[in-house]
């Protein structure tokens, strides 16, 4: 991962044909937007925004460029599971666990972590069906899950995945919750898909 990240916004930047200027707009000064291309300045969230949409780049085209042109192992376990789906063969699962443990050897990364816990359940649903193991390595997650105050889509991924091993008592408990969060999230596109997967549990 590059972390000259100023040079790499400015090589883009001039390879698209806009001045500083431009790129600065309002939204700060010329001398600011020299600053952060020298790596003498770091921009906070917003100006960085405004900045990308100004080469129109998202954050995560530009996290990819930084990456120098591949997914970052962090991303390649993240794109893996998201692209998960039951027809996905367990030696697929291995090695995803496989690069989570890898990674978490290298980097504390509670997300990756949860991954790993997700995938753990998908391997021995696969393997023994639905197990008492299955179940307690579906509670570990729970455990986590039940006691944040809200859930947001990478919660509502999780809960999606193992709404299954839940008894009734624990779904009549947590119903409310769940139509709660799912109906902050009912126009954002991304999270269609789990959403008629929850409902549909």
């Amino acid at each position: 991962m590059r972390w000259d990240f100023g040079q790499v916004y400015q090589k883009i930047r001039k390879s698209k044909g806009i001045s500083q200027s431009q790129a600065a707009g309002n939204f700060c000064s010329r001398g600011h937007l020299s600053n952060i291309e020298k790596n003498k300045d770091v921009p906070s969230y917003e100006l960085m925004e405004h900045l990308l949409r100004q080469i129109d780049m998202t954050f995560g085209e530009f996290d990819y460029i930084c990456n120098y042109y591949k997914p970052s192992k962090r991303k390649n376990i993240l794109v893996r599971i998201s692209k998960y789906s039951s027809a996905v063969d367990t030696d697929e699962l291995k090695e995803i666990a496989q690069l989570c443990e890898e990674y978490l050897q290298e980097m504390e990364d509670l997300p990756i972590q949860n991954v790993l816990n997700l995938v753990r359940v998908f391997i021995e649903i696969r393997t023994n069906g639905p197990s008492e193991k299955a179940y307690q390595l579906a509670d570990i997650i729970w455990q986590d899950l039940k006691r944040r105050d809200t859930w947001y889509e990478s919660d509502l991924r999780m809960l999606g995945a193992i709404l299954y091993s839940f008894d009734f008592e624990t779904i009549q408990e947590t119903t409310g919750k769940i139509l709660d969060s799912l109906a902050r999230y009912r126009d954002y596109i991304d999270l269609q898909k789990v959403h008629f997967s929850i409902l549909s549990n």
